[in-house]
């Protein structure tokens, strides 16, 4: 950076340091900060546990625009969806996010054996639920959430895309529980609760659980039989009902409710709220320049992509809602700069 403010290259690291010159500017798309653990707790909204971003993503971005005097901005906000806890510890670069929760008879339940959310609601609004609050206790009741499902599900649904948490026969699915009766999945799970390392009040199933879950089932058995769920409205939209088609319908009268089978094995797994990447960093203009606190670019600076700041802001406006405006605005940024 000259004494005038502008940027006019770049010094990278690694085994040797090399200093690049840009006569023209610097176009960073280096991703977010989805693998940068203080940045999340700092910025993020919630307790997001990490993400499916590239493990590369770690936010490097941040302090460079700032030491060039740019302002931050949407640092609350990431496309969220839910994640398989242990498969994300495991696999941290081949992991994906959970985008479709398949199965007419798989539920979600927190610690204490309740519905927390319709598990056919689109993934990104899916992950808000974990960020529910309990001002008595102090503590977010939905942190971590489990998926419960029969062997119905296991055999209909399982597969490999879209971070599917149902593994088929031939995949390893360490990350699954087994047991051959509720009573049996409570005590598994609750073990393997134990081994993720999550914050006290969160490593454990609360001691009712298992009454609480078979009061839970009951009562989907109900909603699954009237084709109307009157706690979370599940598959009473277009977008539930095309995702669940992706599995093939159920037969009932609502296919994407369907009671656990009363016998046997059982599965479950444990999810967490991650993260495809995050969403906030530099503010930047329409042409993907840097803006400094006073609205003005800083010259030769730019940034296009999940390492600035979204337009989306906290919406996930459809598919593609990621992808699409970081190639729009990598365009722009591009032909700005060529000028």
């Amino acid at each position: 950076m000259t004494s005038d403010g502008t940027v006019t290259g770049v010094v990278t690291g690694g085994t040797a340091t090399r200093r690049i010159r840009a006569r023209r500017g610097v176009v960073f798309a280096t991703g977010g900060f989805t693998h940068n653990a203080r940045l999340r707790r700092e910025f993020l909204r919630g307790p997001y546990v990490g993400g499916c971003a590239a493990v590369s993503n770690t936010g490097d971005f941040i302090p460079l625009a700032l030491s060039a005097g740019g302002e931050l901005a949407g640092m609350q906000h990431a496309w969220s969806a839910p994640i398989v806890l242990e498969r994300m510890r495991r696999e941290p670069r081949t992991v994906a996010g959970s985008f479709v929760l398949p199965g007419d008879g798989l539920l979600i339940v927190n610690r204490f054996g309740e519905r927390a959310v319709n598990e056919k609601a689109v993934y990104h609004e899916l992950t808000k639920s974990f960020f529910d609050w309990d001002s008595r206790h102090l503590r977010y009741p939905n942190l971590p959430l489990i998926a419960i499902w029969d062997q119905q599900v296991a055999t209909t649904v399982a597969g490999r895309d879209f971070g599917n948490p149902v593994p088929p026969d031939d995949v390893d699915g360490y990350w699954v529980v087994r047991a051959d009766d509720l009573a049996g999945l409570t005590r598994e799970v609750d073990k393997r609760l134990g081994t993720l390392g999550l914050p006290a009040e969160h490593n454990s199933l609360d001691p009712m659980f298992s009454d609480q879950l078979d009061r839970t089932l009951k009562r989907f058995r109900g909603f699954a039989e009237s084709g109307v769920d009157e706690d979370f409205h599940r598959g009473e939209t277009p977008i539930e009902l095309a995702l669940n088609a992706m599995f093939g319908p159920g037969d009932g009268p609502n296919p994407t409710m369907r009671a656990l089978s009363d016998t046997g094995p059982y599965y479950a797994t444990i999810l967490g709220p991650g993260t495809l990447d995050t969403k906030g960093g530099p503010r930047v203009d329409i042409h993907g320049r840097v803006l400094r606190f006073d609205d003005q670019p800083i010259p030769g600076l730019y940034g296009a992509g999940n390492c600035v700041a979204s337009p989306s802001a906290e919406a996930y406006w459809a598919g593609g809602g990621t992808i699409g405006p970081i190639l729009c605005y990598a365009y722009l940024a591009g032909k700005h700069v060529a000028r």
